[in-house]
């Protein structure tokens, strides 16, 4: 059942219709052990959404997330927990250290959320030869943990950072662990010559791609639409805090404006990073690094806009999450209006 799960994520999937008949033929609610039986709702979920049946795709979704929640409860509270102790220890470290701040880009951190379009960013970075993709590591975290007991020094600290990264033979690196957004005061402050990409993705496409996602690690509020819907709603407001805070080091990056108009985005990314324009930033999908996440598939396609308001096929579903948006935050529901075609 993982192996058809897997499979699903490919549209080639569908050409083996021994396996599709399969698993449109089984109901799935005898399917034993639970594991089995979740995994088989999500392909089968993803088969139908291929097959543009949303309505029992939706079914699927649900019934995979909910059997998901009984094994593994969200972490919704723990990861917001966490965050507004160390983003109060963050910003309240060394207030009289100046960052360090240097003419040359040599650390960019992408932050926000699972599913906002981070991978194609990374994708479109590293495309630059001496930047290397770290892809999702916890280089940050280990730093912070280490330098709580000791006297906190920039250039120690950068300096460890670089030796977990190995950029020896780099001249600068990409770091796209989005769970980052919780140590922004600490990357800014302490980390040399840092930059933060604040990826922001209409939050309905996103909720929807992350509650269809069934990471088999980690993310377990991911099976809750309302728990993605208030960790999105509290990581949107904590990068605006940091934002106003240090606006010359955090970019706010549109992922819709990006697949839309990407000569222009990409351009003024580029030169925000301080980077010498090349046409082949153009074309992230012939970057031939590894790609190690849920996004592994689509980024080997060019920059495209296909996932642009696909949250409407799921309206039934995501009208509560529309609702919480609408009613707690003006600046989010007026990303929703504003990329839902």
């Amino acid at each position: 059942y993982r192996a058809h799960f897997l499979l699903s994520l490919r549209k080639s999937y569908l050409n083996n219709t021994e396996l599709v008949d399969f698993l449109l033929s089984n109901d799935g609610d005898q399917i034993m052990p639970i594991g089995n039986r979740i995994d088989f709702f999500f392909a089968k979920a993803n088969i139908l959404h291929l097959n543009k049946d949303y309505q029992n795709a939706s079914e699927c979704l649900e019934k995979a997330n909910k059997l998901k929640l009984s094994i593994f409860p969200s972490d919704k509270d723990k990861i917001i927990l966490d965050a507004n102790l160390l983003s109060r220890d963050t910003l309240e470290l060394k207030k009289n250290i100046t960052p360090c701040y240097d003419s040359v880009i040599k650390h960019v951190f992408i932050a926000g959320m699972p599913r906002c379009g981070s991978t194609l960013i990374e994708s479109i970075i590293s495309t630059n030869k001496d930047i290397k993709p770290l892809g999702e590591v916890d280089y940050i975290q280990k730093i912070y943990n280490q330098s709580r007991n000791i006297p906190i020094d920039i250039k120690e600290i950068t300096r460890n950072y670089e030796d977990l990264a190995a950029l020896k033979s780099f001249k600068g690196s990409v770091d796209k662990q989005l769970y980052n957004y919780i140590f922004t005061g600490f990357i800014l402050e302490f980390i040399s010559s840092p930059k933060i990409i604040f990826c922001i993705r209409n939050p309905l496409d996103n909720i929807l791609s992350i509650y269809k996602s069934h990471f088999l690690s980690g993310n377990r509020y991911a099976s809750s639409l309302m728990d993605c819907a208030e960790l999105y709603l509290y990581h949107f407001n904590l990068l605006n805090k940091y934002h106003a805070k240090f606006d010359n080091h955090i970019y706010k990056l549109s992922y819709e404006e990006l697949v839309n108009n990407p000569n222009h985005e990409v351009k003024d990314l580029i030169n925000w990073l301080g980077l010498k324009w090349n046409e082949k930033y153009l074309f992230p999908n012939e970057n031939d690094r590894v790609v190690s996440t849920a996004s592994r598939i689509q980024v080997r396609s060019p920059i495209n806009n296909k996932s642009i308001g696909g949250w409407k096929n799921y309206e039934d579903i995501l009208l509560p999450i529309y609702n919480f948006f609408k009613t707690n935050n003006q600046e989010i529901f007026n990303i929703i209006d504003k990329y839902t075609p």
